[in-house]
């Protein structure tokens, strides 16, 4: 029978979820899980949670992909029953698995991106270098389950891109924000980001925040969340901008040149 889009795959998935939970009743040590599950969960809630003939972005390269789902039921508790919902990415090639738990119904108890771990935040451009990108990933990755963790990450990022790419090495993460608001180099919006970054984690009172790259440190509330904000808008001007003005430069250039005419003076 369709769906009401005139789809019959949702109801082959559900089908094979049916078959998933079909445990034989001869078999002594089996868990009988009844009623069976009627129909795929109709409130999708991690990326690959759509329907099979929605598009999606691969969480790991970014590219659009067609859903493809295949479904392995695990277990049943006290909660509902537990389904891992998975596909290989055919442009990276990597995995996209996600965990769900669902009623007799097969309607949302709870469900999360498994892996990769699932975040809000856009991957960073790639004109952003890797190992700054890399941390910047970490840490929107650990932000659900250690805003702790998030905030170190983020701070071992934020130090590691003033140490590399402002020039700014002093002896407390603190300091260096202020030469580098002093400084004048910023526009004015993201130093006031910097500047209310510092003071909402009290950076001035834990002079220890940021100088090690290994420590977890109590944190403020939002401050893992300001922490990756701010970076987003560092990426951009160091990074991002510089790029997009590196490449309209050079298309300006071919386009002079294919017209016969000089270059410009820069």
């Amino acid at each position: 029978m369709k769906n009401q889009h005139g789809d019959s795959s949702l109801a082959a998935h559900s089908a094979d979820v049916r078959k998933i939970f079909s445990v034989s009743r001869k078999a002594p040590n089996a868990v009988h899980i009844s009623p069976p599950l009627a129909r795929q969960p109709a409130d999708p809630h991690a990326a690959i949670l759509k329907h099979p003939q929605s598009p999606m972005k691969c969480s790991h390269c970014q590219t659009s992909i067609h859903v493809s789902l295949k479904s392995t039921g695990i277990c049943q508790d006290s909660r509902g029953y537990w389904v891992t919902d998975s596909q290989i990415c055919p442009a990276c090639g990597k995995a996209l698995i996600a965990l769900r738990c669902v009623d007799p119904l097969g309607r949302k108890i709870a469900a999360h991106m498994a892996y990769p771990r699932a975040s809000v935040r856009s991957a960073p451009s790639p004109d952003v270098p890797k190992i700054f990108a890399d941390d910047y990933i970490e840490a929107c990755q650990a932000l659900d389950d250690s805003a702790r963790a998030s905030a170190a990450l983020g701070r071992h990022c934020l130090r590691n891109l003033l140490h590399d790419v402002a020039n700014i090495r002093l002896a407390s993460l603190n300091q260096e924000i202020t030469v580098l608001i002093a400084a004048k180099a910023l526009p004015a919006e993201l130093s006031r980001q910097l500047d209310e970054l510092r003071t909402l984690g009290n950076y001035a009172a834990h002079p220890g925040r940021g100088v090690s790259s290994g420590e977890i440190l109590p944190v403020e509330p939002g401050e893992a969340e300001e922490t990756l904000e701010t970076l987003a808008g560092l990426f951009k001007f160091y990074f991002v901008n510089p790029a997009a003005e590196r490449k309209k430069r050079e298309f300006d250039a071919l386009k002079r040149a294919a017209a016969g005419q000089p270059p410009l003076n820069e």
